[in-house]
């Protein structure tokens, strides 16, 4: 039987929510377009900001010394971090901001950390962003409730304890087997064994 779709979770709207934004958010297109372009789903009428009018909020972000979080009103990636194209690139301004205050980033593949916790929120307050590396930066997500992973993934089909289960039963089953027995696939199950999934699982 298929699975019903789901409304838009915007009050009084009968659309469908959007596929990117069922798991999260709930939105149909419209709103969910309206939040990457405005910071909220009710925001603007399609528009899209022009690039002097981020290049101006950033201006005045770099002056920000208020201890709250500061909003992003405009573009929004699917995680909901603040985005804009620079040279034709999507980018995000957290690591803009960060480069401006903090230098550059100390080593490739740094992270831009958010101490209150409130990046995918849409945050760029200067004096929330420091450089982590991604370790560091992943234990911050643990401790804030924010990390989307493992079982605090809404797709996920597995909890920790079937991991470990399933890596301990590897020893005298196959992956057709395990597979079959957790109800995921081949690909899935020589994910978790080989640890390119689920890697925080001791």
């Amino acid at each position: 039987m298929a699975t019903p779709f789901k409304a838009c979770a915007v009050d009084g709207c009968k659309n469908n929510a959007h596929w990117k934004s069922r798991g999260a958010r709930g939105w149909c297109g419209a709103h969910y377009d309206r939040w990457r372009f405005h910071g909220d789903p009710l925001g603007g009428k399609g528009r899209r900001p022009k690039r002097e009018e981020h290049d101006q909020f950033i201006s005045e972000a770099l002056r920000f010394s208020e201890d709250e979080c500061l909003i992003w009103p405009f573009n929004r990636g699917s995680g909901g971090y603040a985005q804009m194209m620079v040279d034709g690139v999507q980018t995000q301004v957290c690591r803009l901001i960060c480069e401006r205050v903090n230098g550059p980033e100390p080593t490739p593949g740094s992270h831009a950390s958010h101490s209150c916790g409130k990046g995918q929120d849409g945050c760029i307050n200067p004096n929330h962003l420091s450089w982590k590396t991604p370790v560091d930066n992943m234990a911050d997500k643990v401790v804030h409730g924010t990390w989307q992973g493992g079982e605090n993934n809404p797709a996920a089909k597995l909890t920790e304890s079937d991991v470990r289960l399933m890596r301990l039963a590897r020893a005298t089953m196959t992956s057709k087997e395990l597979a079959k027995q957790f109800g995921v696939s081949k690909d899935t199950v020589n994910k978790v064994i080989s640890r390119r999934a689920w890697a925080h699982v001791p």
